[in-house]
């Protein structure tokens, strides 16, 4: 499990009408071309930087994958090794970030599902031309089922394994000191090897475009639209179209207090195939119109900062369809020195599909956690985090609750900058 106190991953406003999470191998070779184009500046005129960092956490837990029959208490050693190698020239960045998270749980049948050594790997590069830039973020992870489908599908009690890529491109153009266009695409993957629950893999693209302008100093206005595709490989060779705007609005009201939204409709059609009596498939298809958006607000005061974030997305889903997920946060966190501080927070994720064939109740998932932790930077390089969580996830047709205790010890070595520089 992740050596964090909270469950609930941080909430941003969708920026895009059609989130994805997941990059079809297929794409690799876009990929190698679109670094290529990024990376044009040598890299042995770049400046370049190496950061490992470690961190070691003890995890208890009553009933670490949510289960309604779960057996016992799990205790657990998390280990997360990773590295960031950044290149830094005038005109462009390159960041890639390998990682492994190493899991040895005991305790419960139920956490013997975590176990293993899971590689994740981050890329993202930036480049900016005259009045023109261009940023490329990839993503790939291997994660248990157990806790990538906690807010999901709610199917953690299986032995799979789950990977999910991600390709993402946008050229930006500022057109004058106020106003900027943008063109953005993507796309993805999800994959799914072991047994033990029929979750679907899917493909999911999307394309999109989007105008800004800084009205003054604390207010920006903007406008984004976007198309996607999701194909689900299944039987029923389920794939869904959707269409969508949103309009944007950040607002600095004062040095103390940030406000900022988007919002707007989508359209959703869908074609999948059923199995006929006589054996054959006949076509299903469907729509419906529905509705996106966003918002966030931050407001500090003295050491305190208190965030509040609320969201209603497409999200693709392990069970092979694209579901709405309304997500709701708030977070505080409070400086109690310049070592040491505490934090609390409290998030709430809905996920329902957009077409509900069987309307039924089990369909939708509802998850909720709140927890509380405290934090102390021991030297420039060493720090540690003490946290308790609560969980609930409904499945529908019952809930099951964990309640948690996690202590993370890190490791951030201090070196000095430029680590090393080839010219």
């Amino acid at each position: 499990m992740p050596p964090v106190p909270f469950r609930h991953p941080t909430m941003i406003v969708p920026r895009f009408p059609i989130m994805v999470a997941f990059i079809p191998s297929r794409c690799l070779v876009f990929l190698a071309a679109m670094l290529s184009v990024f990376l044009h500046t040598p890299l042995h005129a770049a400046q370049w930087t190496f950061q490992p960092q470690v961190s070691q956490s003890v995890e208890i837990d009553d009933n670490i994958t949510l289960n309604e029959d779960s057996d016992g208490t799990t205790i657990g050693s998390v280990t997360e090794l990773d590295l960031d190698v950044v290149a830094e020239t005038p005109q462009s960045n390159f960041l890639i970030r390998p990682g492994v998270t190493i899991n040895r749980y005991e305790g419960s049948s139920d956490s013997e599902e975590l176990n293993g050594a899971f590689p994740r790997l981050s890329i993202q590069a930036t480049r900016r031309r005259g009045d023109i830039a261009g940023n490329l973020e990839a993503q790939g992870s291997v994660q248990p089922t157990g806790e990538s489908q906690v807010e999901d599908t709610g199917e953690t009690d299986t032995d799979a394994k789950e990977f999910r890529g991600q390709l993402q491109v946008e050229i930006e153009r500022q057109l004058n000191i106020r106003e900027s266009v943008a063109i953005r695409g993507g796309a993805a993957a999800r994959r799914f090897s072991g047994g033990g629950s029929d979750f679907v893999e899917s493909n999911n693209y999307n394309l999109g475009a989007g105008w800004t302008r800084a009205v003054n100093s604390r207010t920006e206005t903007g406008i984004d639209v976007g198309l996607g595709l999701f194909e689900a490989d299944d039987d029923t060779n389920r794939r869904t179209f959707s269409a969508g705007t949103t309009g944007r609005l950040t607002y600095r009201v004062n040095s103390r207090l940030g406000i900022s939204g988007q919002a707007g409709p989508v359209f959703v059609a869908t074609n999948a195939d059923e199995v006929a009596d006589d054996g054959g498939k006949n076509s299903n298809n469907d729509y419906a119109v529905g509705f996106i958006g966003g918002a966030n607000a931050d407001y500090a005061f003295g050491p305190n900062v208190l965030t509040l974030t609320a969201s209603q997305s497409l999200t693709p889903s392990a069970f092979g369809d694209l579901r709405y997920q309304t997500r709701v946060g708030l977070d505080y966190l409070r400086e109690l020195n310049e070592r040491s501080g505490v934090r609390a927070g409290a998030g709430y994720t809905r996920s329902e599909p957009v077409f509900n064939d069987s309307e039924e109740e089990e369909d939708t998932r509802n998850f909720f956690s709140i927890g509380t932790s405290y934090f102390v930077s021991l030297t420039e390089a060493w720090s540690a985090e003490l946290g308790y969580t609560f969980r609930a996830l409904d499945r529908g047709d019952g809930t099951a609750t964990s309640n948690g205790v996690l202590f993370t010890i890190k490791w951030v070595p201090q070196f000095t900058r430029p680590q090393s520089e080839f010219r």
